[in-house]
């Protein structure tokens, strides 16, 4: 069964599941929130493992994860930003939830 990419329209094959020519993935399925809130987390906060390892490893010994990215050990951790950004979301919603009021 062939069928055309929707970015160069080339030809692809069934068994292939992305463009031998401009590299963009075949996506069968429909687009749901489930799925955009899991291509999120995974792409723009990298939370396989990653956020898990940083904190446990900013926890316990935060000197090894900071020379370990410093000198170029950077695919074991999360990046600065991402750190920060999820630290930022996580307290956004601890006092959204936990502020007691006046």
């Amino acid at each position: 069964m062939e069928r055309t990419c929707k970015n160069c329209e080339n030809l692809l094959y069934a068994s292939k599941t992305y463009c031998s020519s401009c590299g963009a993935k075949w996506i069968e399925k429909r687009i749901t929130m489930r799925n955009v809130a899991v291509d999120f987390s995974d792409i723009y906060l990298g939370f396989d493992t990653k956020f898990v390892r940083t904190f446990w490893g900013l926890f316990k010994n935060p000197e090894k994860v900071i020379n370990g990215y410093v000198t170029g050990r950077r695919m074991a951790y999360l990046d600065a930003v991402r750190y920060l950004l999820v630290a930022l979301f996580i307290n956004g919603f601890m006092f959204l939830f936990l502020n007691e009021p006046m």
